[in-house]
């Protein structure tokens, strides 16, 4: 048998390290896309990343955003254009991260497609991001606190109800003992702003009184179309429940409110009641209704007119109320749009702020739509209330009052702005 001279093996890998070697062939380059979830929020903005990999070179990299998204930044020196995004670097390390942000407007529904290019290859990585089946009824503008300059402090303000022609405002407002959304508020109390014209800012709110406030806690007030009546929550005794609705009412505007007056049954019941929200007519009431913290939903009530007694509340139904809580609420004048609170999974926060709508006031709620852009990721939204002309949407948001533009969608050019790095 032939036999090779161990010397011989290692001499030959020896000599074939330094004469055979094949010749080093260059990492290609290579981009992975990075989204920040499988799903997106009308209104909300996202940051999109993208990974590139590879040897140092001149690479150019083309992203396509979906169609229609606004496109509010974008660093390492991207240009817009066509639709697209692109990059010409001169790549000098062998890993570094493109970003941009985009958003989709309010109206955006269905799946989102995102793709590009690197050097005529696909970037990898995620490429779809699922939306609501659902449009935003309505465009919302950027929130403010500004004409609440005058109200906004380190108390509780909270439950915004304004009048018809909104030059009057009431709230209701708890010390710092009140920590927790969902604690009971014993030191809460309603109070009244006002202002000469719908441009000014809110005056130094003043306090109802003690002919309206009570020692325990009132709160969720909602001014009636007249301005002769309020309704307001309160777990004052001479209820029901843990908290019940309570009415209080006025001759006219200029005089003083006389002693509230508990709404009774049916509306009220063992369970706590609150948010109260009165129609235009007076015929109509919605309201929540849970226990504590838990199984919280909203309802309507009826009756014929002002002097009659109330129908047995009905539940909104699982159109509208979720296996989780829907708390506050706001019905528009004409009864077909709905604003209300809850904490029902796929949210951005705590609670958030939802919309409903109807094609008339015997008809079905549509399925209920986030309106991303007033929600936050941290924090609580809640207490919505609805102008009587339906242009602007007043709420609160944990410690302060907050407004925000309401407008039917209208066909325009979408515009992109940027800021570049």
């Amino acid at each position: 048998m032939f036999e090779i001279p161990f010397q011989s093996i290692f001499v030959g890998i020896f000599l074939s390290t330094i004469f055979i070697q094949p010749a080093m062939v260059s990492a290609q380059p290579m981009a992975y896309r990075i989204l920040p979830s499988d799903s997106y929020i009308p209104g909300v903005s996202i940051l999109v990343q993208i990974e590139v990999t590879g040897d140092p070179g001149s690479i150019t990299i083309v992203e396509i955003p979906p169609a229609g998204w606004t496109i509010n930044r974008i660093w390492n020196g991207g240009v817009f254009g066509e639709g697209m995004i692109t990059w010409k670097l001169n790549k000098s390390s062998e890993s570094f991260i493109l970003k941009y942000n985009i958003y989709p407007p309010c109206n955006t529904t269905g799946d989102a497609v995102f793709s590009g290019l690197i050097e005529n290859q696909v970037i990898m990585g995620n490429t779809i991001m699922s939306g609501p089946e659902y449009p935003l009824p309505y465009n919302f503008t950027k929130p403010t606190t500004n004409p609440f300059i005058n109200i906004n402090s380190w108390f509780f303000n909270i439950a915004p109800s304004v009048s018809e022609n909104e030059l009057e405002l009431y709230f209701c407002r708890g010390s710092l003992t009140s920590i927790s959304r969902w604690s009971v508020f014993p030191t809460f109390d309603l109070y009244m702003a006002s202002r000469t014209s719908k441009i000014d800012n809110w005056s130094v709110p003043d306090t109802l009184g003690s002919d309206v406030n009570s020692e325990a806690a009132d709160y969720d007030p909602d001014i009636s179309i007249d301005g002769l009546s309020l309704y307001f929550s309160s777990d004052r005794e001479g209820g029901y429940g843990g908290s019940d609705l309570w009415v209080v009412t006025r001759t006219t505007k200029n005089d003083p409110w006389g002693k509230p007056v508990n709404l009774g049954s049916p509306i009220n019941s063992p369970r706590d009641e609150a948010s109260p929200d009165i129609s235009p007519d007076g015929q109509t009431l919605y309201f929540s209704r849970g226990d504590g913290r838990f199984d919280w939903d909203l309802y309507v009530t009826k009756r014929t007119n002002t002097g009659s007694g109330w129908s047995d509340p009905e539940n909104l139904g699982s159109s509208v109320n979720s296996i989780s809580n829907e708390f506050s609420l706001s019905v528009s004048d004409d009864g077909l749009t709905l604003f209300f609170e809850s904490d029902r999974p796929g949210g951005l926060g705590l609670t958030d702020i939802y919309v409903t709508t109807r094609v008339a006031r015997d008809a079905p709620w549509s399925p209920p739509v986030n309106i991303g852009v007033i929600n936050s990721s941290e924090d609580y939204e809640y207490s919505p209330c609805i102008s009587s002309d339906g242009h602007t949407l007043y709420y609160a948001g944990w410690f302060y009052l907050y407004q925000v533009s309401v407008n039917p969608f209208v066909p325009t050019a979408v515009n992109h702005w940027f800021l570049f790095d």
